[in-house]
């Protein structure tokens, strides 16, 4: 049995899907929505706001305490592995449920629960330390919502924020938030596959990261908003260069899939390719742990009304 939500411009198309659904499936239907696998939805005067409060929950059921945190992870949190221990079950569980609440609805715990995962499978009581503070977390923003509104003032461009955390081990982290004006459309937090020498590198194959998103979301887009291809926004200069010469060079001769990827959604969708600064670079979150203050500005971002 699966949940699911049918939309549609008008009810004359609507009742033709249902209807067809109807012939095919056995299928129960509800005028109103109170929930879909897991999220907790709320109608407001100019939207819906969308929670993981009972998810969430479940989780801090396993975990008794009332202390808070202000971040996803502590200050200065740099693990390692610890290979002589056994493998933790009870930790791989709780990082299986905040892997499901991160893809859910908390684009803001994604980096943090990747980068304790990379340790499942040699975990002591300095990942344990980690994990209780994630959680934590979560507990002080438990009645966090994020708010899909309605724009007042026409409508908005969807932007692509873009960036990659160079530096950081053997392999970069690289991560994408796409927002239609104030409001949350897609997001991911990924460690790279191919290995980038430099800075340039590792954001030019988080832009292909990014791009694929993109032309799955321009061709879903021109289905209802005319002419909306999301636009990329990197805090690289000289990456944006490179990808707007659409020629491949010696900083991408062994990133052949990644300069085809980028190529393929410039010249085929045409998006304005451009700089943003570092403080307002969204998806920071997504390739670092980022302090307090920061992660406070984010969550604020997707919260407000």
């Amino acid at each position: 049995m699966d949940d699911g939500v049918l939309t549609a411009s008008t009810n004359k198309i609507l009742n033709e899907i249902s209807d067809k659904l109807d012939k095919a499936l056995k299928v129960k239907w509800d005028t109103s929505i109170s929930g879909l696998v897991g999220i907790s939805i709320t109608q407001t005067t100019n939207g819906y706001a969308f929670s993981q409060k009972d998810l969430i929950l479940k989780l801090l059921g396993l975990n008794k305490s009332n202390i808070t945190a202000k971040s996803p992870l502590p200050a200065n949190c740099n693990l390692k592995s610890n290979k002589a221990n056994e493998l933790d079950k009870e930790y791989l569980q709780r990082i299986g449920m905040l892997l499901y609440i991160a893809q859910g609805l908390q684009p803001n715990i994604c980096y943090a629960v990747y980068y304790l995962a990379q340790f499942s499978m040699a975990t002591d009581d300095t990942h344990w330390q980690a994990l209780e503070h994630l959680i934590a977390y979560l507990r002080g923003m438990l009645e966090d919502k994020i708010i899909i509104s309605k724009e007042h003032q026409g409508t908005p461009n969807i932007m692509c924020y873009v960036d990659a955390n160079w530096g950081e081990g053997n392999r970069s982290n690289h991560g994408f938030i796409i927002m239609h004006g104030r409001n949350l459309v897609s997001w991911k937090s990924k460690r790279q596959a191919t290995v980038g020498a430099s800075t340039v590198q590792a954001e030019y194959i988080a832009l292909s990261f990014a791009a694929r998103e993109c032309l799955w979301l321009s061709n879903l887009f021109g289905n209802f908003l005319h002419n909306k291809t999301p636009l990329p926004l990197s805090d690289n200069r000289m990456t944006i260069g490179i990808a707007k010469e659409c020629v491949s060079r010696k900083q991408t001769q062994h990133l052949i899939w990644e300069f085809n990827l980028i190529n393929e959604y410039l010249v085929k969708k045409k998006p304005d390719l451009k700089w943003i600064s570092t403080k307002d670079q969204l998806a920071d979150i997504l390739t670092k742990s980022i302090g307090p203050i920061a992660t406070k500005t984010f969550t604020n971002l997707l919260t407000q009304t």
